[in-house]
């Protein structure tokens, strides 16, 4: 399986690089197919090369590549876990198909990915719900330093701006 992975990495770089819309699927599901067991450190790199290839033009398959960002994120958790970018790219995605319009399926997708981060992840970074319920100053802190990758801003601004602007939803 290393064999092939070394063999296929490449070609599934540079089609995803290249955006060869027309290969995704089957792209997402050779990645998925290396996953499951274990996470190689070459399969690493593919993160950040699945996560540019989402914000060029991969949004509308987010469903097609859920499974391999829920292996990266279960399968390997230490090394998920040990480089910051990692999450935040997750997150991103995650909130980029939570705001846009994609359907409901891929946004049950982005909330089960979510679910998973927080429960394969527990006590070493929790979900924002559990972190506002019993440490809400950890929570802020928290996303006063995390950056989502295409915006400066802290969370906290963005997360503030949205809940202002939504507070007549709210409402009785």
């Amino acid at each position: 399986m290393a064999q092939m992975e070394g063999t296929l990495m490449d070609m599934m770089a540079l089609v995803l690089q290249n955006g060869v819309l027309d290969f995704y699927e089957e792209m997402f599901a050779l990645l998925d197919l290396f996953t499951t067991l274990s996470v190689s450190p070459r399969m690493w790199l593919m993160l950040q090369v699945i996560y540019e290839a989402f914000g060029r033009d991969a949004f509308d398959c987010f469903t097609d590549m859920v499974s391999v960002l829920y292996n990266f994120v279960k399968v390997d958790v230490e090394t998920f876990l040990s480089d910051t970018k990692h999450i935040e790219m997750i997150i991103s995605m995650c909130k980029t198909v939570m705001s846009g319009d994609p359907g409901e399926d891929p946004q049950i997708h982005a909330c089960k990915l979510l679910e998973v981060l927080g429960l394969q992840c527990q006590g070493r970074i929790d979900s924002v719900i559990s972190i506002l319920y019993y440490n809400p100053t950890m929570m802020l802190t928290l996303l006063e330093k995390t950056h989502v990758a295409s915006s400066p801003e802290p969370i906290t601004t963005q997360f503030f701006t949205q809940w202002l602007k939504d507070a007549d939803l709210y409402g009785g």
